[in-house]
């Protein structure tokens, strides 16, 4: 009887500890969507773009969005919008909304990481190609690759 409970009791443990693993393993990819604003700031930096905050313009990128924090740069070419918004399906749905980010062609952009949505608008090629660079290691996705 002893050997039943302790092989019942191990079997348990083992059971446990394999669902604490999968979700360790959402948790880590949840953690590495959560970027925060100095994430992309450091990013921006080591790879050399230069930026500064900026007023709001009646610019159709600069609109607030609800449950979104925004944040406004000027670049040596152009500007970013940044917003980090509560979850990743509010950014993917303002991400692919026709408004504003239709006309998000290049140069100007959308970047979407995580919770995190840049827009870059009245840039050039060169700086949209440096963004990317800057991006590149959290994984961005464009507004084209979300259809």
């Amino acid at each position: 009887m002893n050997i039943r409970a302790l092989i019942s009791t191990l079997l348990f443990i083992v059971l446990l500890s394999g669902c604490n693993s999968i979700g360790g393993v959402q948790d880590s990819k949840d953690a590495s969507l959560d970027l925060s604003l100095a994430d992309l700031l450091v990013a921006l930096d080591d790879v050399g773009i230069h930026y500064e905050t900026r007023t709001e313009t009646q610019n159709i990128y600069d609109l607030r969005r609800d449950g979104a924090e925004r944040h406004l740069y000027q670049l040596g070419a152009g500007k970013l919008t940044i917003y980090r918004f509560l979850t990743v399906d509010q950014r993917i749905e303002v991400q692919r909304d026709p408004f504003p980010t239709a006309s998000a062609v290049p140069p100007n952009g959308s970047y979407g990481m995580g919770r995190i949505l840049v827009f870059y608008y009245d840039g050039d090629n060169v700086m949209a190609q440096k963004l990317a660079e800057a991006f590149e290691p959290f994984g961005f996705e464009e507004r084209s690759q979300l259809y």
